[in-house]
């Protein structure tokens, strides 16, 4: 089971605060097989994606989006600010 928290912001929110008040919903839900994936599909498309047999599921931008965010948060929690990304 996996609980997923979706967060919203009030239509007012201060953009500028650091920790606005939001709405949390707490949905849980049930996960069937390995919730990685399957380790022989995952590695079996890495090594066709590496030798060039087809493209990788994850595209550049969507990887390098989710670092930008990472590092973000990251930052905000060392600073206790609000870290904008682009």
């Amino acid at each position: 089971e996996i609980e997923i928290h979706q967060v919203r912001e009030p239509e007012h929110a201060d953009t500028a605060a650091y920790r606005s008040k939001v709405e949390i919903e707490v949905v849980k839900e049930q996960i069937e097989g390995d919730r990685y994936g399957d380790a022989m599909t995952v590695y079996a498309h890495i090594a066709r994606a590496l030798t060039r047999q087809e493209p990788y599921s994850v595209s550049l931008d969507s990887a390098r989006n989710l670092t930008r965010t990472l590092d973000a948060i990251r930052q905000s929690a060392a600073a206790g600010q609000v870290i904008r990304v682009n």
